[in-house]
């Protein structure tokens, strides 16, 4: 039972973290945005994939779809996450990793630790990997169901600048 459960407790805090970073996203996309990776457009792109990523991932682990590839996927997002926050927290004074938007603060080492719990919860649930596969098709609907909500949810500026005209009405024309 511990096992069944701790899959579906990563697969909570993966859809809670996602849903916190969307509610607060203009906060997360300046934080991305602060390591000077990306242009700011292609970082506004960039923050909406990662929270569609881990809404995606926590929803399909609670329900076990595609379970031993996305128990996979869950493990090595983990780690590359961990392995950033290393980074931010040798070399940046960051206060707020934005792991869970800005109505959690959590500092990268807070959150490096709150990480190897969710990968220790991921290899005790490794066992239950019962494979419950899905069609493709209620797959792919699933992906781009989320895909579109984040993206009308919150729009990236330059698509909403693109849609809505000065007066805040919907212009017909680009939409």
């Amino acid at each position: 039972m511990f096992k069944v459960l701790s899959s579906k407790v990563v697969g909570g805090v993966f859809i809670i973290a996602a849903i916190l970073k969307l509610i607060s996203i203009d906060e997360f996309e300046i934080y991305i945005y602060s390591f000077n990776i990306f242009s700011f457009l292609l970082t506004t792109f960039v923050s909406r994939i990662i929270i569609i990523g881990e809404f995606i991932l926590g929803l399909f682990l609670i329900l076990k779809i595609n379970y031993r590839f996305v128990w996979k996927t869950s493990l090595i997002i983990l780690i590359l996450f961990t392995l950033f926050l290393t980074y931010a927290a040798i070399f940046r004074q960051d206060s707020n990793c934005h792991c869970f938007g800005e109505l959690i603060e959590l500092n990268p080492l807070e959150s490096i630790v709150k990480n190897l719990i969710l990968i220790l919860l991921l290899l005790l649930s490794q066992q239950s990997a019962v494979s419950g596969q899905r069609s493709a098709v209620k797959v792919l609907v699933v992906l781009l169901t989320c895909s579109l909500v984040v993206f009308i949810i919150s729009p990236p500026d330059s698509i909403y600048k693109m849609i809505y005209s000065t007066e805040k009405e919907v212009s017909s024309i680009d939409l």
